[in-house]
């Protein structure tokens, strides 16, 4: 941070600076995009909305945008934006109304000189809201069988993974 003024002195001996000083600043460092504690990586959630802890640090505390990002469409872009983030403070943001997938989030950050910067890593996150489903197989409903042995079959599946278990009851 540089304050910088003119002085003006003529042949007679009369000086005077400007009215006022300046301020320069040079600042050519980027800023620090963050996650903080959440959401965890790789989170596995059945809910359709997760805060998210966001925060950027700029060593002269000159931080001009916060956005988190994610790639839902193909192509990264922002979800959601704070324009008057504080320097080196969480910013805790919800994002609703996720629909059932596999995303991966980051955030990025800008000072007021322009300089930018993106999470050094991102946190992927699957949101599953739906049900597994089952359908019975055998034996059929209402089924009469003249034998003590019967084979009970039925499948399960998941729109976005594997079932863990089914439990035949």
């Amino acid at each position: 941070k540089y304050v910088w003024n003119y002085l003006a002195n003529d042949t007679i001996g009369n000086s005077a600076f400007a009215s006022s000083n300046r301020t320069l600043v040079i600042d050519t460092l980027n800023p620090t995009a963050s996650f903080g504690t959440n959401p965890i990586e790789a989170r596995n959630s059945s809910n359709s909305s997760i805060t998210f802890e966001l925060k950027c640090s700029d060593n002269l505390g000159t931080v001009d945008y916060l956005a988190v990002y994610t790639n839902t469409t193909g192509s990264w872009h922002a979800n959601q934006t704070n324009s008057s983030p504080a320097n080196d403070s969480y910013w805790n943001i919800t994002v609703n109304s996720i629909s059932n997938g596999y995303y991966v989030w980051a955030s990025w950050c800008n000072d007021t000189a322009g300089n930018q910067d993106f999470t050094e890593t991102n946190r992927t996150l699957t949101i599953d809201i739906t049900s597994p489903t089952i359908t019975l197989n055998n034996p059929t409903d209402i089924t009469n069988s003249s034998s003590a042995t019967v084979t009970f079959s039925g499948t399960c599946t998941d729109n976005l993974g594997t079932v863990d278990y089914c439990i035949l009851y």
